[in-house]
Parts: structure tokens; sequence; C-alpha cells
């Protein structure tokens, strides 16, 4: 079993054995994250839909649409709430394992559930608890980053677990594409991808351990999303401009499907085709762009510079997906999409660890800023449904709203100070 890392080591060989340390334990991270991610979102773009198909027809539309904006929620709450649960969680196997744990099996339950539900009602608790059971697993991931990661390796780590988190969905798209429609490989199949890698953390990376008993009452659980602002000034206006920037990514995401529809008017298979090009298209190149935005910021330094460009890039991306004439422009929307992508969901974590003051509760603080990401798409899950309609009829007017308000997120920036 690993030790865990000791940033204070100071001789050249303590350094280098901290850094490989590191290193490991953050590609051990990622990898348990690609599996969180696709246990999550394969199901909540793909599996959810066929299910309801099958069981619930006529209300399919309607069921999945309230479903985003709970899932959305039910992963919120434990992602912020979990740091500090965390941070006062006192058992001999470590403080953030417990919670790690309890996300693994919440998991395969809830993607059990959903397996043999037959009912709208068993489909609701099944992914319920998948989304509750996967912000907790990333909470609790999350939480051992600030543990476990020195600062110097800090941008490493975060282009690792945005790489991650873009090959979870990559990953599911690929799956949902090639596989049966079997309950095995809709449901199962993705939360044993989870499982497996998720178990093998919690045998190589050992824990801290917290000795000290602290009460935690239903005040405390509030405070999780209350910022202190005298202690981290700029965390709000990071958080901010990171719900903004996020809008239109959960829109090119989310509405793909709607947004092709525009260009094809084949059968169904045509379209379907051409939304899986487009967002294997964005995921891909985003997954590229987050593995090299820590190289590019050992050369070129300045991260809220390249966070602007990125909120930049995304309104480009997205004036092309509004007016793109034939398949080709709209990939070319995508795919500038996508280097947006990869940039932000990197640098927001980088410049997040950057603005977090040391405290006793680094889980919390940490949790906290990795949630506006969560909070955007919760936004455009409760926005989209006054927009779109059943049939996606004004899925243009959602992304000109989410355009606006990523290029809003211009006005936040400059407020973030950087230590």
């Amino acid at each position: 079993m690993s030790t865990p890392i000791d940033v204070t080591q100071s001789s050249p060989a303590g350094h280098s054995e901290s850094h490989s340390r590191a290193i490991a334990v953050i590609a051990t991270l990622a990898v348990s994250y690609v599996g969180i991610s696709m246990a999550f979102t394969m199901p909540l773009s793909i599996s959810i839909v066929l299910k309801l198909e099958k069981i619930a027809p006529a209300r399919s539309a309607a069921v999945l649409s309230d479903m985003l904006v709970v899932a959305s929620l039910c992963a919120l709450i434990p992602l912020v709430v979990i740091g500090t649960l965390s941070d006062a969680t006192t058992s001999r196997f470590g403080m953030r394992r417990p919670w790690f744990l309890a996300s693994l099996v919440g998991i395969a339950a809830g993607s059990a559930v959903l397996a043999a539900a037959g009912s709208v009602a068993a489909v609701w608790i099944g992914f319920i608890l998948v989304a509750m059971s996967a912000g907790t697993g990333i909470g609790a991931l999350y939480a051992m980053v600030a543990d476990q990661v020195p600062e110097a390796l800090q941008s490493v780590a975060a282009g690792a677990l945005g790489a991650a988190t873009v090959a979870g969905a990559i990953l599911g798209l690929f799956l949902a594409r090639s596989g049966p429609t079997s309950s095995f490989f809709l449901f199962v199949l993705p939360a044993l991808f989870a499982v497996v890698p998720g178990s093998v953390l919690l045998v190589v990376v050992k824990d801290r351990v917290q000795t000290e008993q602290v009460k935690i009452t239903f005040r405390t659980l509030l405070s999780c999303f209350y910022i202190d602002r005298k202690r981290m000034p700029s965390l709000p206006w990071l958080l901010a401009s990171t719900v903004l920037v996020f809008s239109l990514l959960a829109v090119a995401n989310s509405y793909t499907y709607f947004l092709a529809a525009h260009f094809v008017e084949d059968a169904p298979a045509s379209l379907t085709d051409v939304t899986f090009k487009a967002l294997v298209l964005f995921n891909g190149i985003a997954f590229v762009v987050s593995l090299a935005v820590p190289r590019l910021l050992e050369r070129v330094g300045h991260p809220r510079l390249m966070y602007g460009a990125s909120a930049v890039l995304f309104v480009i991306g997205g004036l092309f997906l509004l007016t793109a004439s034939s398949l080709p422009l709209l990939y070319v929307g995508y795919g500038i999409m996508g280097i947006a992508m990869g940039l932000s969901i990197t640098l927001y974590m980088t410049m997040a660890m950057k603005v977090i003051e040391p405290s006793t509760n680094p889980g919390r603080d940490i949790n906290l800023a990795s949630s506006s990401a969560t909070v955007a798409s919760t936004l455009v899950a409760i926005i989209a449904p006054h927009i779109v309609d059943a049939d996606g009829g004004g899925v243009r007017g959602l992304v000109i709203v989410a355009a606006v308000m990523t290029f809003a997120s211009l006005l936040f920036l400059p407020k973030v100070r950087l230590s």
C-alpha cells in the first residue's frame, strides 16, 4: 500500500520519490474519475432514454427533462457537503475512503435498480441513487486531490481530472453506439467501470486519518455553501464566471441531437449518426487539449487570460452552431467548442486551487470550488424547458441565451486574483 505524500520533503531523493508518488496518485484518481463519470453520464445520455421509451413512451421526454434537473441537484448537494463530512470523519480507514466506498456501493445498487426497473418510479429511484452516489464519489476524489497532490503538481492534477471527465463521456458514447441494448450493457457495465478501478484506488491510495472529533450539525452542512470572502475574496468571482462559461458547454453537450436535426432530413438513424460524430469530435478535441494545458501553463502562464480565451472560443463555436448552413460548419462549431472545453475544464480547477487559502477544511473548500460546473448544468436544465419544446423547437434560442451568459463571464473574470 502506498504511503501518504509528504510535500515537505526537501532532499533531492525525497523530492523525487514524493513527485513519483504524487503522479501515481493522480493517475489512480483520474482512472477512477473516468469510471464514475461514465456510470453517471451514460445512463443520463442514452440508457435511461431507451428504458423510458420501453416503459413509458408517451411520457419519456417530459420525464427525462425532469430527471435532468433532479439529477443535477442530486449530484450537486453531496458534491459540496461531502468535503465537510469527510474533513470531520475519524474512521481508522481514513477521512475520504469510507465515503468513496459508499459511493461505489451506491452506484452499483442504483445501477442494479435501473437495470431491473419496470416502472417510471423505479427509474427515478435508481437514478437518484446513482446521481447522489456519483456526486459523493467525485467529492471524495477532489478532497483526495487536496490531501495528496503538492502545489507544484496541481495543474497536472486539474488536467488529468479534466481529461478524465471527457474520457468517461467518450467511452460511454462508443459503448452506447456499438453495443447491445440489454439492461446489463446499458446499466451494469458502466457501473463496473466505476467499481473496479474505484476498488483499486481504495487499496493502493492511503488516506489521511483524522483523530480530532468534530461535531457536525445542520448549520455546519449549510455552511458548506457559504464562501468566506475575507479568507478567499476571489473565489465568488471565479465561481460566478465558471457557471457562466460552462452554460454554453452544458447546452452543446445536452442538445446536440436537436441542433443536428436542422441539417438532417433522412431517417432517425442518420440523425443519430450526426449526433454521435459531433459529440465524439467535441469531447475528443477537449480530451487532447486538456492534456496539453498543464504544459502550456508552464510555458506561457496567464491562466486567467487563457480562461477568458476559452469563453470567447465557446461563443465563437456557438455562433457557428447558430449560423451553420451545412453539416461541415456544424462540426467546425463543435470542434471550436471542443478546444474551449479542453481549456476551461482544466483551467477552472487550476485557478480554484490558487484562490483557495490553506485551511483545516481542505475538502470543503475544493469541493465548493469544483461545484460550479454542476451548478451550470443545473441552471441550464432549469431554464431549458421554458425555451425548448418537447420536439426540440427553440433550441437555437437556448444557444443564444447560453452564449450571452458565457460572454458575460468576462465581466467577472478580471476580479479574480490568483496567488
